[in-house]
């Protein structure tokens, strides 16, 4: 999980981490390179605009190392240009905040494979 606003970002990783996913957080995008060049993610969730950099350079740096890491874009802005490239870079899904929740964990749950077993926790992945 890449998000500039720790409050923010602790909300998110709160609600993934009790539907059972392993969260890691970075508040930067340099962090967040740093921390994808040491481990690989299956799901790299993140604000497109940050002070160091975008969602989108992340994504492709991330993919570098693990091409098969898959993107979700959380938005605070609604700019057609922005969420144009990073569909076209590869990101799944492009989320506007305030976020429906539901929607959200349905497009985690696609973005992941859905491994989910009958108690509905994760049995591998690492978002």
């Amino acid at each position: 999980m890449l998000e500039d606003h720790p409050d923010t970002a602790n909300v998110f990783a709160r609600m993934l981490r009790r539907d059972g996913f392993d969260v890691s957080v970075a508040t930067s995008c340099g962090q967040a390179v740093r921390m994808c060049k040491e481990s690989p993610f299956d799901l790299l969730i993140c604000d497109i605009n940050l002070p160091d950099g975008d969602g989108v350079q992340v994504l492709s740096a991330a993919r570098r190392t693990h091409p098969q890491t898959v993107g979700i874009i959380v938005s605070g802005h609604e700019e057609e240009s922005e969420l144009a490239r990073a569909r076209e870079t590869g990101f799944s899904h492009c989320f506007l905040k305030p976020i429906d929740y539901p929607a959200f964990r349905k497009a985690v749950g696609e973005a992941m494979g859905d491994g989910r077993n009958d108690a509905g926790t994760r049995e591998r992945g690492e978002v």
